[in-house]
C-alpha cells in the first residue's frame, strides 16, 4: 500500500504551531493579517521587530541632537522674549509660567498704549510656544510607545 504525499498546494497554511488568539489580536492592533503568517513564531518574531523599529524610531527622534539644541535654543529665546519685554524671572520658571507671564507683560503693554514690537513679541511669542510644545508632544508620543510595547510584551507572555 503506497501512500500518496501531500502536495505543497493542499497542505494547510498554518504549518507552524496555530496562533493564539493574543497573538491574533496584538497583530491586528499593528496591522498586519494574522493569515499573512505560518505560525505562532513567526508572528512572534514579526511583532517584536515591529515593536523594536517603532521603539528605535522613536529614540532617533528623541535623541537626535538637533532636538536637543533645539530645545535649549527655545528656552533661551523665551527667556530673551521675557527679557526685551521687561519680566525679571524668578528662579527657573517652569516653560508655563514663563510663556504665561510674557503674554500677561505683552497684554499690560497693549493695554498701557505702548505699540512698541508688540506685534513682533506677540509672534515671536508663538511660535516659541508652538515649537516647544511640538517638542514634548514627541517626548510624550515618545513615552506612550514605550508603554505599548510593555504591554504588548505583557499580552504576548500572557502576564
Amino acid at each position: 500500500m503506497s501512500v500518496d504525499p501531500i502536495k505543497p498546494s493542499k497542505m494547510p497554511f498554518c504549518v507552524g504551531s496555530p496562533l493564539r488568539p493574543v497573538t491574533k489580536q496584538t497583530l491586528m492592533a499593528l496591522g498586519i493579517n494574522p493569515n499573512s503568517v505560518s505560525s505562532e513564531e513567526e508572528a512572534l518574531a514579526l511583532i517584536k521587530k515591529i515593536l523594536s523599529q517603532k521603539v528605535d524610531t522613536a529614540k532617533t527622534s528623541l535623541n537626535n541632537k538637533e532636538g536637543y539644541s533645539v530645545e535649549a535654543e527655545i528656552i533661551i529665546k523665551a527667556k530673551n522674549l521675557a527679557a526685551n519685554v521687561g519680566i525679571v524671572l524668578p528662579n527657573a520658571p517652569s516653560m508655563d509660567q514663563l510663556f504665561g507671564a510674557i503674554s500677561e507683560q505683552i497684554e499690560t503693554m497693549e493695554k498701557n498704549g505702548s505699540k512698541e514690537n508688540l506685534k513682533e513679541y506677540k509672534e515671536e511669542l508663538d511660535l516659541l510656544k508652538k515649537a516647544y510644545f511640538k517638542i514634548k508632544k514627541n517626548e510624550d508620543d515618545f513615552f506612550s510607545s514605550m508603554d505599548y510595547n510593555a504591554k504588548l510584551n505583557k499580552m504576548i507572555l500572557g502576564l
